[in-house]
């Protein structure tokens, strides 16, 4: 059965080194926020425009789920290590899990 992870926290919690851990352990394909956005949009920013970024971060959120339900169907494990520093956030990919027959496990990521 496959296992959805939502790693929450606020920034310097150690999500990362949290997700990546677990990830090994559970052979879970990992998708972390900060290098998508990195790598997708950071030689585009001119200036720190929240709006902007957060535009971008809902497309790589929306992109990483659709590539995440892939895994799942097949039986994979997906750690998403996206932030969620919000219920709101957790619901959003709790409910998409919901709808594949799968329960999402948060876990709390505290340095």
């Amino acid at each position: 059965m496959s296992r959805l992870i939502l790693v929450c926290g606020p920034t310097g919690a150690g999500k990362t080194t949290y997700s990546i851990s677990i990830s090994e352990k559970l052979k879970a394909i990992r998708f972390s926020i900060d290098p998508w956005m990195q790598t997708l949009f950071a030689s585009d920013m001119t200036s720190l425009d929240f709006a902007w970024m957060m535009g971008r971060v809902q497309r790589c959120y929306e992109q990483i789920w659709e590539v995440s339900e892939q895994i799942l169907k097949t039986d994979g494990n997906v750690v998403l290590d996206l932030g969620f520093t919000t219920k709101e956030q957790r619901d959003v990919f709790s409910n998409r899990g919901i709808e594949l027959s799968i329960n999402a496990e948060v876990h709390p990521s505290v340095a």
